[in-house]
């Protein structure tokens, strides 16, 4: 841009029209100068014409004057810069509402290639920016030339004034610049905002250059409606995504539809992420029985497991979820399911259930057979408590009852359960009254002769069954002296 002095000196029609203004023979002067033959729009050594020296200085009166005797508007200096941005360079907008006025082009790009407003954006002149914007001046344009050129701030300036991203990606991708599309990160685009216009347009190279920058496909679907979803999904299979992470990631989010064409684009539904996450356990997990039912119906595997050995039954019963829990084992088989099966810290889904209180998926799983004390799978691993005494232990009293009501009334060996039970349920502080009168019942029936394989009849010493119940009702003193008493009549017996 030209300086108010230094390239201004020496400029003859500058000197004379100046000098004319404060004397006020202006027009005069002018009228006199293009009659002897002098040219209007006569350069200095700049380049700069009489028009572009006094838009820079924001002298309207000189530049109307100029205007109505048909300067040339397009003229530029050396720097390639026309009056209008220099006059927006400044910040002068009344010269610039008078070029507008007058037809000056807001398009027109110097030589480091920025128009009017993108050197007003620059400047932060935005009243400036504001005029050139109501005369015609294209933002989306602007940015295609910013992110070619790296222009981090004006593109910047020129999103926050809504310019549409479409045209410089289209551009990108048509030219296979990955710069620019790289650049709009940088700029701070919404990268989800990115791959759904990417994805909208068919732009298969932009989309891989946003894979290969680390852009996470779920950042667009989470903000995409279910109708566009379906279209972006095509196009970023075909830049090379990985339908199964996509599969996984829908029946998490609870993405039914979606779930649905993925199964039918043959997505594995046994596929797993670094967690060993499938989407049947991602969507059981989030609640989504809807998808479950879809991915048991394309046969996803309900005895698979995570890194923690969790299968989607035990991740539903630790969260409590009814309807999910009802959807998993009323789907399929006895066979097909193993409602017994352990994660690797010993813990089934009846475990989980009953740990956390979770009172109506305790009920559910024990209708359904599942296994108070389940046979050990993994004698390493495997949890020395069982579910009666992790509801013991955390006070849930009604999973607690219901676990209760559920022993079985033979056997000796319940005996040193009924006695572990009374040790736990102790701990919990709360009335024992109900449990009380329901291990005086189990007890009872224990006393009574029991059947052996070999038909004859064994009877407890009705001396077990009082302690039995005395160590509900004992200081935790006495009753460490009880359970050793009943161990060692246990022992006897057995």
């Amino acid at each position: 841009m030209p300086s108010n002095y230094a390239r201004t000196t020496g400029f003859d029609l500058y000197d004379q029209l100046l000098a004319a203004s404060q004397n006020g023979t202006l027009t005069e002067t002018l009228e006199t100068l293009i009659a002897a033959g002098t040219d209007i729009n006569t350069t200095n050594q700049y380049g700069d014409t009489a028009l572009i020296c006094f838009a820079v200085e924001g002298r309207i009166d000189i530049v109307e004057l100029l205007i109505k005797f048909k300067a040339d508007l397009t003229k530029v200096d050396q720097d390639g810069n026309t009056a209008l941005i220099c006059a927006a360079a400044g910040n002068q907008l009344d010269v610039v509402n008078a070029l507008l006025s007058a037809g000056a082009e807001v398009s027109t790009l110097n030589r480091i290639g920025n128009t009017a407003m993108m050197v007003a954006l620059t400047n932060h002149h935005i009243a400036t920016v504001n005029r050139l914007l109501a005369a015609g001046a294209n933002p989306a344009a602007d940015l295609v030339l910013a992110a070619y050129s790296k222009k981090q701030n004006i593109a910047k300036g020129l999103i926050r004034l809504g310019a549409n991203i479409s045209d410089t990606l289209i551009f990108a991708d048509q030219h296979n610049y990955h710069h620019m599309i790289k650049f709009l990160i940088s700029a701070n685009v919404n990268p989800g905002q990115l791959l759904i216009l990417a994805a909208k347009h068919g732009l298969i190279f932009t989309i891989q250059t946003l894979f290969a920058a680390g852009i996470n496909i779920t950042d667009a679907l989470n903000v995409a409606s279910t109708h566009d979803q379906v279209d972006m999904i095509k196009a970023f299979l075909t830049a090379g995504a990985d339908i199964n992470s996509l599969l996984i990631w829908a029946a998490g989010e609870g993405h039914a539809t979606l779930v649905d064409t993925l199964i039918k684009m043959q997505a594995n539904v046994n596929a797993v992420n670094h967690l060993k996450i499938s989407a049947l356990m991602a969507a059981a997990m989030s609640g989504h029985v809807e998808i479950v039912g879809a991915l048991l119906k394309a046969k996803a595997d309900i005895n698979a497991v995570d890194v923690n050995g969790d299968t989607a039954l035990i991740l539903a019963a630790d969260n409590g979820d009814i309807n999910m829990i009802y959807a998993l084992i009323t789907t399929l088989t006895d066979e097909e399911i193993d409602l017994n099966k352990t994660n690797h810290f010993g813990i089934t889904a009846l475990m989980a259930a009953a740990g956390r209180g979770h009172t109506a998926v305790v009920h559910a799983l024990m209708n359904a057979k599942a296994a108070i004390n389940p046979p050990s799978q993994d004698s390493a691993s495997n949890s020395s408590e069982t579910a009666l005494e992790l509801a013991a232990r955390n006070n849930h009293e009604p999973a607690l009852f219901r676990l209760i009501s559920s022993l079985p009334a033979h056997g000796i060996s319940s005996i040193a359960e009924h006695s572990q039970l009374g040790s736990f349920a102790m701990r919990c502080q709360k009335t024992l009254v109900e449990i009380q009168q329901r291990m005086y019942l189990r007890a009872r029936t224990l006393c009574q002769p029991q059947l052996k394989k070999d038909g004859s009849t064994q009877t407890l010493p009705k001396t077990v069954m009082f302690s039995i119940l005395s160590y509900l009702n004992y200081p935790e003193w006495y009753r460490h002296r009880i359970k050793q008493d009943i161990q060692q009549a246990l022992k006897n017996k057995m």
